[in-house]
């Protein structure tokens, strides 16, 4: 049977137990305590600490969609919580299988930034714990309204996969998807290959779609991909004449992202560049003890009026250690907006600080 301790639109880090939390002062040490959904450990102890007797085979994760604000941390805090859940349980190696965040939102081809695409590159980056698995659901919503899929059967299958494989010891049954391996210039085009791919990658439909490719600029155009091989894809565009990035599915709604394996499991979302601290801010700590973020920007010669820009925050930690870099402003409970509008040409400054 299955245990279902289920609690829609919460945060991962209500759901890792104080003990858990230690490696993360600002929420280790949080007063007063709280009974709001969003307070740390408030669903572990709740819904998880009743059931520590049981004795069960394994864990069937799905969550992400209220973290994607802190997509970067997440990178930390998913690693927290499966090994919270194996001590807690006391099982060190306690099989943990997730599914990786469905598509959601709005369609912006090509899309430029996306903390959805980022999140699931957190959830990606688990799968070098020993004894978990990832499925692939990016395809799966259709509308793009729900955040969760409407289409729940594929979902169910790619787990119910990865259980046979992982905890049941049915080998044979393929649930990995195909991930990126590599990716290597060749004239106009990138050349990326692939692992996981079985027999060899296909596509569903006559066109390759999703994937996108930029020069050193790091602006994303939407490119012509071609399996050119059992494990890789070509991609180019028109307008790059010298590309040195690729990405694929990296988007809040990847509705038509079709690359698949021989056992028809989609590939992962991807990019092969990595982000890197802005050098256009810089921020300082605040009071040692007072948990805050602040972060301050340069606008730079905005191009006209009402225009949107990110705004960018570092963490600290109450021992004033930085913990977050560069991370893209929360909307939470209103209390942040996502970006400042209705800026004139010319230079602008911003500071921002809030209590946590």
């Amino acid at each position: 049977g299955i245990i279902n301790s289920t609690y829609g639109g919460t945060i991962i880090e209500a759901w890792i137990s104080h003990e858990g939390l230690i490696n993360f002062p600002d929420l280790y040490n949080q007063s007063p305590p709280s009974i709001a959904d969003t307070n740390p450990s408030i669903l572990h102890n709740s819904m998880i600490s009743p059931l520590l007797k049981c004795k069960i085979k394994g864990v069937l994760w799905y969550q992400g969609e209220s973290n994607v604000s802190n997509a970067f941390e997440y990178r930390s805090l998913f690693p927290a919580l499966i090994a919270d859940f194996r001590a807690k349980f006391n099982e060190p190696n306690l099989p943990f299988l997730y599914v990786q965040l469905a598509n959601y939102s709005g369609v912006e081809e090509p899309q430029q930034i996306s903390q959805i695409a980022e999140l699931r590159e957190a959830q990606a980056l688990a799968q070098t714990i020993s004894n978990t698995a990832m499925v692939v659901s990016h395809e799966t919503g259709l509308s793009g309204v729900d955040i969760h899929p409407i289409w729940k059967l594929p979902v169910a299958l790619r787990l119910s996969a990865a259980a046979q494989n992982r905890i049941y010891g049915e080998t044979n049954i393929v649930y990995i998807s195909p991930s990126y391996v590599s990716s290597v210039v060749s004239g106009n085009k990138m050349v990326v290959t692939f692992k996981n791919v079985g027999t060899g990658l296909n596509k569903v439909g006559s066109v390759l779609n999703q994937f996108t490719i930029a020069g050193a600029d790091k602006v994303y155009k939407t490119a012509v991909a071609t399996i050119s091989g059992a494990n890789t894809v070509e991609v180019s565009a028109t307008t790059v004449s010298s590309p040195m990035y690729v990405r694929y599915a990296w988007a809040d709604n990847p509705r038509n992202a079709n690359l698949y394996n021989s056992s028809n499991l989609p590939a992962e979302s991807f990019r092969s560049d990595q982000p890197s601290e802005s050098v256009s801010f810089t921020a300082v700590p605040f009071t040692t003890g007072n948990l805050v973020v602040t972060r301050y920007g340069d606008g730079n010669a905005l191009p006209a009026t009402d225009t949107t820009i990110p705004i960018f925050l570092d963490e600290y930690s109450n021992t004033g250690v930085k913990r977050n870099v560069n991370r893209p402003m929360p909307n939470i409970a209103g209390n942040y907006s996502s970006g400042i509008t209705n800026l004139i040409s010319g230079r602008h400054s911003f500071g921002v600080e809030a209590l946590l």
